[in-house]
């Protein structure tokens, strides 16, 4: 009958606008994840910075331990935690929220990606600032734009003019590329994809992370 039919068509635009919410804050919690991750990483490698400045890193110097595994284990460090955290907000997205991340092994491979990045983008700039007062400006500022320039196509989800140039823009940092692996997962593209945006993501951390290791050594065996 016309009013069942009506019925069900009020069904169905409640099912499509409530999961095009979830879609939306899928897409949000997720840049807010990877926004937040490449804080995380620079403030735990931060401790290099602290450290040095209280002199407990210089002791650590005349033990016989080298100081690439000093700095190595700070690395470690800021691994795992930022594995953890991550991990822990994909749960609560998906108990709490009930968002679908996408199929197991897509999500883990941008997770996995994420952290490594996140990792080295904050070895680097700590390998180019000399105290912890300066990782503020740098952190705060340096951080916050370039996560901002990340998240465009976050910020533009819901808008399907969206110019193609502004999704390129966010791949000019390394925060885009993590969010594009994320929604990637997220949107079921074939794996071959997530592959070669994970292998994009490997290619900026190696840069970051050589290029942290070695000023950081150069800086402290001077």
């Amino acid at each position: 009958t016309p009013q069942h039919s009506s019925a069900a068509s009020d069904v169905y635009k409640r099912q499509e606008s409530g999961n095009e919410l979830a879609q939306m804050l899928a897409f949000i919690l997720g840049g807010m994840m990877v926004f937040y991750a490449f804080f995380t990483g620079a403030n735990v490698l931060n401790s290099i910075l602290t450290e040095q400045e209280k002199g407990t890193l210089q002791r650590l110097f005349t033990t016989p331990t080298s100081h690439m595994a000093i700095f190595s284990g700070k690395f470690i460090a800021a691994l795992f935690i930022l594995a953890v955290q991550i991990a822990v907000l994909l749960l609560f997205g998906n108990l709490v929220f009930g968002i679908e991340w996408g199929e197991p092994l897509p999500v883990a491979i941008a997770a996995a990606g994420l952290v490594i990045i996140a990792a080295t983008t904050g070895l680097f700039l700590v390998s180019l600032i000399q105290n912890p007062r300066q990782g503020g400006i740098i952190f705060g500022g340096l951080m916050t734009l370039t996560g901002m320039l990340g998240l465009i196509t976050v910020f533009t989800a819901g808008s399907p003019n969206t110019p193609a140039a502004l999704q390129t823009v966010s791949l000019l940092v390394p925060q885009g590329w993590a969010v594009r692996s994320f929604r990637q997962a997220m949107e079921g593209e074939a794996l071959s994809n997530i592959t070669v945006t994970f292998a994009v993501i490997l290619l900026w951390s190696a840069v970051f992370f050589f290029i942290g290791q070695y000023r950081l050594r150069k800086r402290f065996e001077s």
